[in-house]
């Protein structure tokens, strides 16, 4: 993990921009940057736009998951778990099995109202 550039972002395993000119199937770790709260959710969402946008601009697709990283811990207390994004580059013509069922009830419903 490096240093992030991003102000949302801590630390990253690549970033975004060079993670979308890899082949599909690359793998990137995010940990967002906390605001003045100490939350994350803000800077989540901001990675996870802007995934997107790179995703589309270089005509790919990328799948989001949000990761807890949880600490074990045998001495004194246990550091509260950390939230994390990882960004999976994927195939412009590859869709996730629930897409496909979004796909499916959308057709059904545009039938049904035919």
């Amino acid at each position: 993990m490096q240093q992030s550039r991003s102000k949302y972002a801590e630390l990253e395993s690549i970033s975004l921009t060079e993670l979308f000119k890899l082949e599909p199937g690359a793998v990137g770790l995010y940990f967002p940057a906390k605001d003045e709260d100490g939350k994350v959710r803000q800077s989540l969402v901001r990675l996870a736009s802007q995934a997107k946008s790179l995703a589309t601009t270089s005509k790919k697709r990328c799948l989001l998951q949000t990761l807890m990283v949880i600490e074990c811990s045998t001495e004194g207390d246990i550091p509260p778990p950390v939230r994390m994004l990882k960004v999976t580059v994927k195939a412009a013509d590859e869709i996730s099995p629930s897409g496909e069922r979004y796909m499916a009830a959308q057709k059904r419903k545009q039938a049904a109202e035919a």
